[in-house]
């Protein structure tokens, strides 16, 4: 079964959310041919991120690392 990915799970994985650490623990539970993601995802995940700079809940630094 292969499972699709959201663009928020991913911003939550690679970002400081409350969730981060109960969906890393999840994503590394699976194995990668069991997961899927849009070709918008690069996108939403951009614009996410710089949401995210822009109302400074993280650095410039955070965005790149991620």
């Amino acid at each position: 079964m292969t499972l699709y990915l959201d663009t928020s799970v991913l911003v939550a994985a690679l970002t400081n959310e409350t969730e981060t650490a109960r969906i890393q623990n999840w994503l590394a539970a699976r194995t990668s041919e069991t997961l899927a993601i849009s070709e918008w995802v690069a996108t939403e995940f951009s614009s996410a991120l710089s949401l995210k700079l822009r109302t400074q809940q993280i650095q410039v630094t955070h965005r790149v690392e991620a």
